[in-house]
């Protein structure tokens, strides 16, 4: 099993909340391709910026965010 400081801190570090059960299954997958430490604190690392990143509006132009909120918003969208 992988030690889960190095990405728990790093979450905290970036204002995310770390999830145990997401790291456990992380780490079964991880050591079923017999991944070191390092890469498995690498991967996390990255994983955490981009989720980050992803949710974050000011990531987005004015524009694309309103595109986004009228495809949400949008019930013909969704099938309905």
């Amino acid at each position: 099993m992988y030690d889960p400081e190095p990405s728990r801190a790093y979450c905290e570090q970036i204002g995310l909340v770390f999830s145990e059960e997401d790291f456990k299954e992380f780490s079964r997958l991880a050591e079923k391709h017999s991944l070191s430490q390092t890469q498995v604190d690498f991967i996390m690392l990255q994983h955490a910026w981009r989720i980050k990143c992803l949710f974050n509006p000011k990531s987005y132009k004015l524009r694309h965010r309103i595109l986004f909120a009228l495809h949400f918003l949008n019930p013909f969208a969704k099938g309905v």
